[in-house]
């Protein structure tokens, strides 16, 4: 039996064109990549079909969440593990194939205050 634990289910348009995309946090490890990790992979419908957008192997730093950023289209915010006691919030512009970094904001010395701000940026 194929399982995979998942830590997080969102759902955005990333793309513009008036449909949602699937985003799916998933904890296992990858090909490339022999460790277990938090991961991020987007899918699309087609003719009721879910298909692969993007399946990441890792992101810049360690992943502790994901959103769809509700202030600007095709960019979705992650709160990521720089070090200990050292938390940012990143924002990635969604392209064809693949995430653009554009940008971390702020630094957080706690968890619980960096997701605070991370919830009032997503939806």
């Amino acid at each position: 039996m194929f399982t995979r634990q998942l830590f997080n289910l969102r759902k955005g348009d990333l793309d513009g064109d008036g449909n949602d995309e699937i985003l799916l946090g998933i904890i296992k490890k990858t090909r490339l990549d022999k460790v277990v990790r938090k991961r991020l992979f987007i899918f699309y419908v087609d003719s009721l079909t879910i298909r692969p957008k993007f399946l990441s192997s890792k992101i810049f730093h360690e992943l502790i969440d994901f959103g769809v950023y509700r202030n600007q289209h095709r960019n979705i915010l992650t709160i990521e593990k720089i070090k200990k006691n050292d938390f940012r919030i990143g924002r990635y512009e969604v392209l064809e194939f693949g995430l653009l970094f554009k940008e971390y904001t702020g630094k957080y010395n706690a968890l619980s205050n960096c997701q605070k701000e991370f919830n009032h940026e997503i939806y």
